[in-house]
């Protein structure tokens, strides 16, 4: 035994040395950025954040409990709420085509749209179950839905011209797209779908892929495809590749909920309770709450500034004065 414990050692060490995707250096930033709530706005709604989106670059939505979207002016001004659908339901999406069409998801009544400010509202979902709707997605003026039951559907921005897509089996979780030619749809447990939008020819994309259960995708401005997953951190696939790779070697048993990105390479993602930085496949940053009830939802970013909503309201980070990180590309294949 004592002879053949160094092979086995040698073995493990070969089996571990062999996983499919690369190797990224933990590089974290000495003064990472400050997660802070944003209390007095806060105070004024006092409601779970499910949904962000901007309206204009001045103007942020956030979706709350009991039916609610909060108008923040940034800075940090809440200058109106409405309510949709009454005074029901979660607001878990919410899609922004201009400064005045939109699109929200309420969890009990479904889909609803605006082409006026919010001014007036139309369901735009009454042949579907509001219940069996898990994402909702805008390309251009064409709505993408997509259901527990793995159907996905689409119809003009109004609802009209609806249609079926095709039946991935497996509920869907979340879609996004880099160009209006092609959607990718995340699934729970069979990973990711390519849609061809144009012909509606449906294809999986599994290569590298390591972890199925899909909790979040986002699209960057250089067409590279990043998907959250759970407990399985981030998986990348970059644009022109064909197979996945680990973004977050170091973070790979961690949900990622939301990611979103910045024009600068930079990625941003949270889980539960960490909002994660990283720059050229490295961790930057991290930053943690120290409060045991608070659960992160949902991320975006805007000009340097990103927006968490949370079971606490609205959190904040500036990202402005972050260290740079140099291209580590040659080391870890990012």
């Amino acid at each position: 035994m004592n002879k053949l414990f160094p092979i086995l050692l040698s073995s493990l060490f070969l089996i571990i040395s062999c996983r499919e995707y690369s190797p990224v250096f933990y590089d974290r930033s000495a003064n990472p950025p400050t997660v802070t709530q944003l209390k007095n706005l806060n105070e004024q709604f006092n409601t779970n954040i499910y949904s962000l989106a901007f309206l204009s670059p001045s103007h942020l939505l956030a979706g709350g409990d009991s039916g609610v979207i909060h108008q923040i002016k940034i800075p940090f001004q809440l200058t109106s709420s409405f309510y949709p659908a009454g005074h029901n339901g979660r607001i878990v999406n919410i899609l922004c085509y201009d400064s005045t069409s939109m699109i929200i998801q309420n969890s009990s009544s479904g889909l609803f749209y605006s082409s006026n400010k919010g001014n007036t509202w139309s369901n735009i979902s009454d042949s579907l179950n509001p219940d069996g709707i898990s994402s909702v997605y805008l390309i251009g003026k064409k709505l993408f839905i997509g259901t527990y039951q793995g159907l996905i559907y689409r119809s003009s921005i109004d609802g009209s011209n609806f249609q079926l897509v095709g039946n991935l089996i497996r509920p869907i979780t979340s879609f996004t797209a880099s160009d209006s030619t092609v959607l990718f749809a995340g699934t729970w447990s069979d990973g990711v779908y390519r849609i061809d939008i144009s012909s509606n020819s449906i294809s999986q994309i599994s290569a590298g892929l390591l972890n199925r259960y899909i909790l979040s995708l986002h699209c960057d401005g250089q067409g590279n495809l990043f998907a959250g997953t759970y407990n399985g951190g981030i998986y990348l696939i970059k644009n022109g590749s064909s197979h996945w790779q680990n973004y977050s070697a170091f973070i790979d048993s961690i949900s990622i909920n939301s990611i979103a990105t910045d024009l600068k390479s930079a990625v941003f993602a949270i889980s539960d309770r960490k909002l994660f930085g990283f720059k050229y496949g490295l961790i930057n940053f991290e930053s943690e709450l120290d409060n045991s009830n608070l659960l992160f939802n949902f991320i975006t970013y805007n000009s340097n500034n990103i927006y968490i909503g949370t079971t606490n309201g609205i959190y904040f980070c500036s990202t402005s004065n972050q260290s740079k990180i140099k291209n580590q590309s040659k080391y870890n294949g990012f």
